[in-house]
């Protein structure tokens, strides 16, 4: 699988009277070049506009010396996100953000992507694990049950709201 940005499409009819595309892509590492066929390319024709996101599943294989990249299917990035099972651990700056994340996420519902959110617990008095007499602070992370879309710009706007002080996606097992 490979993401990237739409950068160019050169569209061309084989001697068959098939058309077929070859695409232009960017993303973090440079640019490169795939190959999209009739049916792939009949099917994904919207998501192939210069400037727009895409997920590629692909079959490589060596031409010369030069790999060749043959789509197989094509994805729109953000709805690929948004379809992804990531976890996503939101910590709360303070709970008048509770309200106002609450109004966001349930917009987003339906997805399969989890939240979870932390809590700051300020410290008071003698708890245990006390270090030299100071009492830590304490925090307290609660996994929401219902799962949620959550594309690229989606967590974005999570960022920006008030009372959010991060939101980080969980990686691995």
């Amino acid at each position: 699988r490979l993401a990237g940005t739409v950068t160019a499409k050169k569209e061309r009819i084989s001697g068959k009277g098939n058309r077929y595309a070859f695409l232009g892509l960017s993303d973090s590492g440079g640019g490169y070049e795939v190959t999209v066929f009739s049916e792939t390319l009949s099917s994904a024709q919207d998501l192939l506009e210069i400037g727009t996101p895409v997920l590629l599943s692909v079959e490589a294989r060596m031409d010369a010396d030069a790999p060749r990249l043959t789509v197989q299917s094509i994805a729109a990035l953000d709805q690929a996100a948004a379809d992804a099972e990531a976890t996503f651990i939101i910590r709360l700056a303070d709970e008048e953000a509770v309200e106002t994340l609450k109004d966001a996420l349930k917009d987003h519902r339906n997805g399969r992507g989890r939240v979870s959110l932390v809590f700051d617990i300020p410290a008071q008095g003698d708890v245990q694990g006390d270090v030299q007499g100071e009492a830590l602070p304490k925090e307290v992370e609660m996994a929401l049950k219902a799962r949620y879309s959550l594309t690229p710009a989606f967590i974005a706007d999570l960022k920006s709201l008030p009372g959010i002080a991060s939101v980080e996606e969980i990686t691995g097992p």
